[in-house]
């Protein structure tokens, strides 16, 4: 317990220097959600929406998608 608690701050601080990863987004609904709302601004607005972020992003959520269905056809 005490390395997941000394863990999440190092977590945070190292995501703020970049895009986030497709296992921290999984891992953090909110963080996904936040993500994939900027990138569907971005390409809402015309602007380039083919980043790391929102590639993760979509990565990320293709990934949900794929275990959530195959934990309903078990």
């Amino acid at each position: 317990m005490k390395k997941v608690l000394f863990a999440t701050p190092l977590v945070f601080l190292l995501g703020a220097c970049g895009a986030p990863s497709v296992e921290t987004l999984m891992e953090n609904p909110d963080q996904l959600e936040k993500v994939s709302v900027e990138c569907m601004e971005k390409a809402a607005q015309g602007r380039d929406a083919n980043t790391e972020a929102c590639n993760n992003a979509a990565e990320a959520q293709r990934r949900l998608g794929e275990n959530m269905m195959r934990h309903l056809l078990r």
